[in-house]
């Protein structure tokens, strides 16, 4: 053939047919090269890079004929056994024929990224990147939430007959319904992403979303005029996010929001636990009157 692609580890076998002589030529042998190096009997050969790529010859690996010979060769696919695969005759006297070569290659898909962060109101985009010989059905999906294909590019390999397919997917998920402290937790869900689902160059890459930015709050607080009052949040974090929290206070008067002044008020954040939550407060240190009133975290 002119190419073979397959995923890593199938096995692919390649054969050669060639006259058995030429006029007043007989054949001598065939050999094999790979990127023009030689492969020798033991079937050790070389790429481009000059990795090691296994190939072997099967029993009955040459079959002759009065006019034909046949040789086969078998190896691999992996990442090393990649480039120009070509069978080689010696005749005696010399003569010179044209043998098609055959480009092996492997199947290969990868994404950027392993895990995503997403909130309510943020998405996520995923680039998955296809190495094939032509386009490649894909499917895509999340355990909980949507995938939206968001675009798609085809480049073509250099010195090659395959192609790369790249798509962007974005992923998102909506806020649960939260009634009590005892339901917020960091939600984790799994995405993954198909291509020639059901085929034998099926390949499936998939990663973690984690879903922060739920929040929840008592709706309203009791207080003792002249007393101490704590008003608290709660939301879901990642450990590895950067975030702040400013408070605002409605004005009794005006219906304005305002950030609350630091004078008789302080702000506490918690660390965060091993539901993937964390406490905010905003502290009264003596409740008056105009602090009657709504009040609200803004996360950012």
């Amino acid at each position: 053939p002119d190419s073979a692609w397959r995923i890593v580890g199938t096995q692919s076998s390649i054969t050669c047919v060639v006259p058995n002589g030429l006029a007043r030529s007989t054949l001598d042998e065939i050999s094999w090269t790979l990127d023009g190096n030689d492969i020798g009997e033991n079937g050790i050969g070389y790429n481009k890079k000059n990795e090691v790529v296994q190939f072997t010859f099967p029993d009955l690996a040459q079959e002759e004929t009065a006019v034909t010979k046949k040789s086969i060769i078998s190896f691999s696919h992996s990442t090393s056994a990649v480039g120009t695969l070509q069978c080689q005759t010696n005749y005696n006297p010399v003569r010179i024929i044209s043998i098609p070569s055959t480009h092996i290659n492997v199947i290969s898909l990868s994404s950027d990224v392993e895990s995503i962060l997403i909130t309510p109101t943020f998405s996520a985009d995923v680039t998955f990147t296809t190495q094939i010989d032509k386009n490649p059905t894909t499917l895509f999906k999340m355990s909980s939430g949507a995938a939206i294909s968001k675009s798609t590019k085809e480049d073509s390999i250099p010195q090659s007959d395959g192609i790369t397919f790249t798509e962007v997917v974005t992923f998102s998920s909506s806020a649960t319904t939260i009634s009590n402290i005892d339901e917020l937790s960091r939600k984790e869900y799994t995405y993954t992403y198909t291509i020639n689902s059901g085929l034998p160059s099926q390949l499936i890459s998939s990663g973690t979303a984690f879903l922060i930015g739920e929040m929840f709050a008592d709706g309203e607080v009791w207080s003792t005029l002249g007393e101490r009052t704590k008003i608290m949040v709660y939301f879901t974090a990642s450990e590895t996010a950067t975030f702040s929290v400013d408070w605002q206070q409605k004005s009794t008067s005006s219906n304005e929001w305002t950030n609350i002044p630091s004078d008789g008020y302080s702000t506490i954040l918690s660390e965060i636990n091993d539901k993937g939550v964390i406490s905010a407060t905003v502290v009264i240190d003596k409740t008056k009157i105009s602090d009657i009133t709504d009040y609200k975290a803004e996360i950012s």
